[in-house]
């Protein structure tokens, strides 16, 4: 787990989990409904927030900042409860694996940490020429 700048606070970069992790996370602490609270996963992620207030605060609104972003991509939506929050669809899909693009990034996200450096600088230069190309033609 990441800490912010000045050390005494967490941090939730996408480099501590992965989207499709939090996802998981959020999917496990949501009720029944599938409604999940940011405290929840602040909870989960950094227990030490349960003892300190301010540690809390700052743990939910990393997580709030991370749900915010994964709302842009269509895969949590707020709910009309402040703090509450709920997977589509296509969050579901990520979180359980369900989709091939996820289960083939997860693949080959196993595969980048398993080669040789330079087969790896490959890999990553390869993708970013993918990307580069998705972008030209759309």
């Amino acid at each position: 787990m990441q800490f912010g700048k000045n050390g005494n606070t967490p941090s939730l970069k996408i480099t501590d989990f992965s989207d499709r992790e939090l996802l998981a996370i959020a999917r496990d602490l949501a009720d029944n409904d599938g409604v999940v609270e940011i405290e929840y996963v602040a909870r989960h992620i950094w227990p030490k927030s349960s003892k300190d207030d301010d540690w809390l605060w700052h743990a939910r609104h990393c997580v709030a900042v991370r749900f915010a972003y994964m709302r842009r991509l269509g895969v949590v939506e707020k709910t009309d409860i402040h703090g509450q929050w709920e997977l589509t669809s296509l969050g579901e899909s990520v979180a359980a694996g369900r989709l091939k693009s996820t289960k083939l990034i997860v693949q080959t996200g196993n595969l980048y940490e398993d080669v040789a450096q330079d087969q790896a600088d490959l890999m990553r230069r390869e993708f970013q020429f993918r990307v580069a190309n998705r972008k030209r033609n759309t």
